[in-house]
């Protein structure tokens, strides 16, 4: 099976695409005698585990010995950010759930070394993967104490070239006007007939 992932959660960093890494797998597939019989695409992060449904089927069918019994994938990276499904990986190479494992951008030997190998570079994508989220908690932290704009636009203001919030007079007084409303005890729906 080939298992292409891509995690849209990170705004601005960007992975190489899914098609492009099934683009990858296959000619390796090909040139490595290796028979696809399935391709999985996700778009889910990998951070947190037992959170991707066809991860998941995958690992099932794994276990049953049903249809395929190896993944091609293009980085170790893409299967697993957490130690979970890490370490569910290995075990199932371990007990020969999983027979083999293959990457383009990787050489894996399914022994004693590869598989520790294998498990350093889950760690440390499990690491990229909390050190991108802390930076950029505090990338957003710092913005939002300095009254930046993070996000989308907030109701009444807009964000100047620095990014800084300024407020639309026009629409201000309008979202004002609504927020006194319902400090008075009008509805949400009456609240929603005001602002149309």
């Amino acid at each position: 099976v080939i298992h292409a992932r891509k995690s849209t959660e990170y705004g601005k960093i960007r992975v190489q695409s899914i098609e492009d890494q099934i683009d990858n797998c296959q000619p390796y597939a090909k040139n490595n005698n290796l028979e696809i019989v399935d391709i999985i695409r996700e778009e889910k992060s990998a951070k947190i585990a037992i959170k991707r449904e066809k991860f998941s089927m995958m690992l099932a069918r794994l276990y049953k010995g049903d249809l395929y019994n190896a993944v091609l994938s293009w980085h170790p990276d893409r299967l697993a950010r957490n130690m979970k499904e890490a370490g569910e990986i290995l075990d199932m190479l371990d007990n020969e759930y999983i027979a083999d494992l293959q990457f383009p951008s990787y050489s894996f030997n399914n022994d004693a070394a590869g598989k520790m190998t294998l498990s350093i570079l889950f760690s440390m994508a499990k690491e990229f993967s909390d050190k991108l989220a802390e930076d950029t908690k505090r990338g957003i932290r710092k913005k939002v104490s300095q009254g930046k704009y993070v996000g989308s636009n907030k109701k009444g203001y807009y964000s100047n070239e620095d990014d800084y919030f300024r407020k639309d007079e026009e629409k201000f007084q309008i979202y004002k006007q609504a927020w006194e409303l319902y400090k008075s005890g009008k509805t949400q729906v009456d609240i929603i007939k005001f602002l149309k």
